[in-house]
Formats: C-alpha cells, structure tokens, sequence
C-alpha cells in the first residue's frame, strides 16, 4: 500500500474515531501527520521521536497540574468529590 492511500485511511481513521475513544483518535492522528510528512520528504523517525517526547512531556505536566490541583483543594479542606459538586 502506498502513502497517499495510507493518508487518507489515517485521516479517515482519526476522524472517525474523535468521540469514540481519544487514546484511538491520537494513534491515527499521529500516524496521519507522521505519513502527511512523509510525503513532503521529511523523515519519519526524526517526527516519531519527537512526538512521543513531547506526549511524555504534555502527559506528565497534566499529571503534575491534576496532583497540584488535588492537594490544593485537600488544603482548602474541600475532598475532591465534594469540589466536582460544587461546580
């Protein structure tokens, strides 16, 4: 199969999968991108590596952000239950 069938099947893919399961929708979206690229001639390995360090990265600032948050809201003396029903 060549790219540009690839491409398309990604974006399909990606599109398709948006409201159904993010996790699923990331894969295709990356793989759509990383492909898209491929055919303006720029190299793979070098966009993979990257975007699996920026994913790290972004994943471990939410995790640090929602931690933060949590404790927080424990200082505040609200339990993070009863600040989800506040809102």
């Amino acid at each position: 199969m060549g790219s540009r069938p690839r491409v398309v099947l990604f974006a399909w893919a990606s599109y398709t999968l948006l409201n159904v399961n993010y996790a699923y929708f990331a894969v295709f979206l990356t793989a759509y991108v990383v492909f898209l690229l491929s055919l303006a001639g720029v190299s793979q390995q070098p966009l993979v590596m990257h975007h699996v360090l920026f994913t790290a990265m972004g994943g471990a600032l939410a995790l640090g952000m929602h931690a933060l948050s949590a404790h927080r809201e424990q200082l505040a003396g609200l339990s993070y239950s009863e600040s989800d029903s506040r809102r």
